[in-house]
């Protein structure tokens, strides 16, 4: 039976963004690994506006401010490991503004995986075009991909609506395992076999479910299971814990009700 449990209380850069610290026990070869997970930034047009309740945010403007609270929170936060969980623009004009700012994070190492917005904006811009920006903004796709990184392997699958994911075998001389998945409906469609090994999966997607209500939590969640990944830290038996962020951005609608945006850090 799966399990939610609540992330620990959010500490508030100075950028705006919330952000979560989630720490892990691992191998003392992983110990020490500062890993920097955000979602679902959807930039749009500054003239559109998200607004956030219960956030000092009161109006979450588009590409500009978004963009620059990502810089001014990734230099703060000083990661050792940043991951990019997908869903990177809601109008494929602004890709290329959008890339010029992922070149602006700095971070040692820098990962990604494909949102299915990378996969639904395929017919207005090729996918290897839109892979090609974020490589050269520095990132490393794993799409389906495993690479290893001082002694933690990091592994990531395709988007679970629009590509075909499938889970890399885990490394039995890692000393981290860590799954990154867009949709988080990817871990729950899994067998225990396939994810046999990992210690921890990254998602977004769901977004919290955008409007969270006291004492219920998110109303729509964009998954098959609804509220079983709405957001926080999912345990079930024989899978690894899920870490689900409500992201940056916004989509459909454009307001955030005690859900405000966030990144997580991972601290090994």
């Amino acid at each position: 039976m799966w399990r939610r449990k609540q992330f620990p209380a959010a500490s508030l850069l100075s950028s705006g963004l919330f952000l979560r610290k989630l720490d892990i026990a691992a191998d003392d070869r992983a110990t020490g690994c500062r890993i920097l997970f955000f979602s679902d930034t959807h930039f749009r047009y500054n003239l559109l506006r998200n607004r956030c309740s219960g956030s000092p945010l009161k109006a979450w403007f588009g590409i500009d401010k978004i963009g620059e609270a990502l810089i001014r929170s990734v230099e703060e936060v000083s990661p050792d490991v940043l991951i990019f969980g997908g869903d990177l623009v809601s109008h494929t004009v602004l890709y290329p503004e959008a890339f010029q700012i992922l070149a602006r994070l700095k971070a040692p190492v820098k990962l990604a995986v494909f949102g299915n917005w990378e996969r639904k904006t395929h017919a207005w811009l090729p996918s290897a075009k839109i892979e090609q920006g974020f490589r050269d903004a520095g990132f490393r796709f794993l799409l389906n991909d495993t690479v290893t990184i001082g002694g933690i392997q990091f592994s990531g699958v395709e988007d679970f609506r629009y590509g075909n994911p499938v889970i890399p075998a885990a490394d039995p001389d890692a000393a981290f395992r860590c799954l990154i998945s867009h949709n988080p409906d990817v871990i729950g469609t899994a067998s225990p076999e396939e994810l046999s090994g990992y210690h921890l999966a990254l998602c977004g997607h769901t977004h919290g479910g955008q409007i969270r209500l006291p004492l219920f939590g998110a109303v729509l969640t964009s998954s098959i299971y609804w509220k079983r990944f709405e957001y926080g830290l999912c345990c079930h038996p024989g899978k690894p814990p899920v870490a689900v962020t409500a992201g940056v951005g916004g989509t459909f609608i454009m307001n955030r009700f005690c859900c405000p945006p966030e990144m997580l850090l991972i601290q090994i």
